[in-house]
């Protein structure tokens, strides 16, 4: 529980990944709650977006606990905060990517990590714990539209399958993301759904 924002705690196997750390008066908390699990190490850290609810804690986190690798939206965001996480990243020797609709992330032969937002920098291809990967094709998937300045429409959204359990990560996506997705044709399907912008308002929309 970190009060207004998202932080979300997934494991498998022996595999760990945070997504988000809540805001920065909830660092502490996470990582209490993280070492309490006995996870010494996250397989993968992501970071949805640059708000102070959804990064805010990581830094905290990032300090203190190694990770294997950092992915985010690849946002261009010039805030202080944002700073101090990729110097982070960059102190702690994390491989880090950012990610963009039409990838994969690659951390372990039963987990099925897909990229489905934001459409920035139209790639495709596959992540792995040890570089950044070759961008394979085009990514043709998804017409795009002009978003506007709203950070939350760049929201990193995850579709993550394990086994045959599907779950998709809407971060803090709005409507105009949900009709979006439903449009481009891409597989939403999931047994568990993370609603984006903490349940609303605006509500999700209809046809998604």
């Amino acid at each position: 529980d970190v009060g207004q924002g998202d932080c979300i705690l997934l494991q498998f196997k022996e595999k760990s990944i945070l997504i988000d750390g809540g805001p920065p008066e909830m660092g502490l908390r996470v990582e209490e709650y993280l070492r309490a699990q006995n996870i010494t190490r996250l397989d993968l850290l992501i970071l949805t977006h640059p708000h102070d609810d959804h990064i805010g804690g990581l830094i905290t986190v990032l300090k203190d606990l190694p990770a294997k690798m950092a992915i985010d939206n690849g946002e261009d965001d010039s805030s202080l905060i944002y700073a101090m996480f990729r110097a982070l990243i960059e102190r702690q020797n994390i491989s880090y990517a950012p990610a963009h609709a039409g990838q994969e992330i690659d951390i372990d032969p039963a987990l099925k990590i897909e990229v489905l937002w934001p459409p920035q920098g139209g790639v495709s291809g596959r992540m792995n714990l040890s570089h950044q990967a070759a961008i394979k094709n085009p990514w043709e998937s998804i017409v795009v539209r002009t978003l506007s300045g709203d950070m939350n429409q760049r929201s990193l959204v995850l579709r993550i399958t394990y086994i045959q359990t599907s779950l998709l990560f809407m971060a803090d996506a709005d409507t105009v993301v949900e009709k979006s997705l439903v449009s481009s044709g891409c597989n939403l399907s999931a047994q568990i759904l993370k609603v984006g912008h903490h349940g609303g308002p605006p509500p999700p929309a209809p046809i998604f």
